[in-house]
C-alpha cells in the first residue's frame, strides 16, 4: 500500500513539473503556475498577456473567459493587435489619399503665384487700427491673373497658429510680375495681440492660396 501511495505522489509530481505552463488556465492559476510562467514567457509575452487581461477589464468589461488557457490567450492577442495594426494603416493610407486630393488644388495653385509678408508695423496707441501689414504677390504663371484670394497663417515660437490674415486681390497681375499690397488690422485681442509683443525672427508665416483667377477665364479653387 505504501509503495503504491508513493508511486501515486511521484507520477503526480511528475505530471506538474512536464506540464508546460503555458496550457494552465489563465483565471485559475495558482502560485507554482504563476511562477512557472515567469520563467517560461518572454518579456513581450508578459506584456500581450497583460494586454490581453486589460483588454477584456477596460473594453470588454468582463472577466477573463472560463478555459481560456494562458497560450490560448497570447494567440488570441496577437491575433487582435495585427487587426488593430491593419486597420491602424488601411485608416492612415486613406487619410493619405484624402490629403493628397484636398491638397492638389494647393500645390497646382502654388505654381501659378505666390505671396509673402513682407513686414508687420505696430502704430502707436489711439490710431484708427492697431497693426498695418505689407504683404507681396508674384504672378509665376504665364498668364494674366485677375484675381488672387488667400491667407497668410502666423505661427509662434511654439509652432502654434495664432493668427490668421485673409485676403483679397482683385487686378490684373502680369506674368512674372509682382505687386505690393498693405492692410491695417484692428483689435489685436487675445493671440493676435501676439503680433505687437513676439519679435518678427520668432513669427513664421506661411501662405496658403485659396484661389486664383485667370483672364482666360481659368479658375483653380481648393475646397476650403
Amino acid at each position: 500500500m505504501n509503495k503504491c501511495l508513493a508511486l501515486t505522489v511521484a507520477l503526480a509530481v511528475l505530471l506538474v513539473t512536464c506540464s508546460n505552463p503555458r496550457d494552465s488556465e489563465l483565471s485559475k492559476l495558482t502560485g507554482s503556475q504563476r511562477e512557472a510562467l515567469n520563467r517560461v514567457l518572454t518579456a513581450e509575452e508578459h506584456t500581450l498577456l497583460a494586454d490581453y487581461k486589460l483588454r477584456h477589464a477596460v473594453t470588454y468589461k468582463e472577466e477573463i473567459p472560463a478555459g481560456i488557457t494562458v497560450d490560448q490567450a497570447l494567440k488570441e492577442q496577437v491575433a487582435w493587435e495585427a487587426r488593430r495594426n491593419d486597420e491602424a494603416a488601411r485608416t492612415a493610407e486613406l487619410k493619405k489619399l484624402i490629403d493628397a486630393e484636398r491638397d492638389a488644388p494647393t500645390r497646382v495653385m502654388l505654381q501659378a503665384v505666390n505671396a509673402a509678408v513682407i513686414s508687420w508695423n505696430p502704430v502707436p496707441a489711439g490710431g484708427p487700427y492697431d497693426l498695418q501689414i505689407s504683404y507681396a504677390l508674384e504672378n509665376i504663371a504665364d498668364k494674366t491673373v485677375i484675381g488672387i484670394k488667400g491667407r497668410f497663417i502666423f505661427t509662434d515660437t511654439f509652432g502654434n497658429d495664432f493668427y490668421t490674415l485673409r485676403f483679397e486681390y482683385e487686378e490684373k497681375l502680369a506674368p512674372r510680375h509682382t505687386v505690393t499690397r498693405h492692410t491695417e488690422v484692428k483689435n489685436l485681442y487675445g493671440n493676435a495681440g501676439k503680433l505687437r509683443t513676439v519679435p518678427s525672427d520668432q513669427v513664421k508665416v506661411r501662405f496658403e492660396p485659396l484661389m486664383v483667377v485667370f483672364q482666360n477665364g481659368d479658375k483653380l479653387a481648393t475646397r476650403d
